[in-house]
């Protein structure tokens, strides 16, 4: 990869517009967010993308913090406001080994 198309590619995430030929474009982020379930992406990623959503939505400050869900998504849990809540990284990554 040429060092040009790597600081297109950064500015187009920092942006959200990208480089199609010659010209400059705004990303289609339904499109992407469309191949993502076609390619069968991980459902846990969507699902905790969806949280994070929720509480930039609501305002919350997660500034280092994690979202976690109460009862995990690999056990059946879903995204919703009474089975997120926020905690401090280590707390969150601690509580997941067990």
């Amino acid at each position: 990869m040429r060092i040009i198309d790597y600081l297109n590619a950064i500015k187009a995430k920092v942006t959200g517009v990208c480089r199609t030929g010659d010209k400059m474009s705004k990303r289609d982020y339904k499109h992407e967010y469309q191949l993502q379930k076609k390619r069968g992406d991980v459902e846990g990623f969507l699902e905790r993308q969806k949280a994070r959503r929720l509480y930039d939505k609501k305002g919350v400050d997660r500034n280092g913090k994690d979202i976690d869900h109460v009862k995990a998504i690999s056990k059946g849990g879903k995204t919703t406001a009474g089975n997120l809540r926020l905690r401090s990284r280590s707390a969150n990554k601690s509580d997941n080994k067990k």
